[in-house]
């Protein structure tokens, strides 16, 4: 439970822990139309049927929402990695928000721990991973932009007990 608290109350995003029956609530509280998304992995769960989980380029472009499930979750930074390829990332990050779905026994305390989970992943899919905190930011400019690439906002549902 340490884990899940630091995880919780670190990072950008906001966090959302739930019982896996209350997943699909959580997720229609969360989602704005049109949403699209990645089935997720977990053993009795799926997405809501008003979530397009085999999008087009242009349905990803336009989406509101974009649903992936998480690999980890780095409780010191409250962030989140998600498998980078080729849908499961344009989803991730091309919507105005994502929600990003993580079992908490997949949360790690730092990111040499998480290093080293995505390095056992990595080489068994032949694939790389992008780690997503919050909105981007930046300051190039002078005043500090958030939202310039990527989505604006972060949920992260974490599933209890899972």
């Amino acid at each position: 439970m340490e884990l899940l608290s630091e995880f919780e109350t670190n990072g950008e995003g906001k966090k959302h822990t739930c019982d896996p029956d209350d997943f699909g609530d959580v997720l229609d509280e969360l989602i704005e139309q049109p949403a699209v998304g990645l089935e997720v992995p977990f053993d009795g769960l799926s997405l809501p049927d008003d979530v397009n989980v085999e999008p087009t380029a242009r349905e990803i472009r336009d989406a509101a929402t974009g649903v992936t499930p998480a690999g980890l979750g780095v409780a010191s930074y409250g962030s989140v990695t998600v498998e980078s390829e080729s849908v499961s990332e344009l989803v991730a990050l091309y919507s105005d928000a994502q929600v990003a779905v993580l079992r908490e026994s997949d949360i790690v305390p730092d990111m040499d721990t998480a290093f080293d989970g995505m390095c056992d992943r990595i080489a068994e899919a032949h694939n790389s991973h992008i780690v997503v905190s919050g909105p981007s930011a930046t300051g190039d400019m002078g005043t500090l932009v958030q939202g310039v690439h990527g989505p604006e906002e972060l949920d992260v549902v974490v599933l209890e007990g899972m």
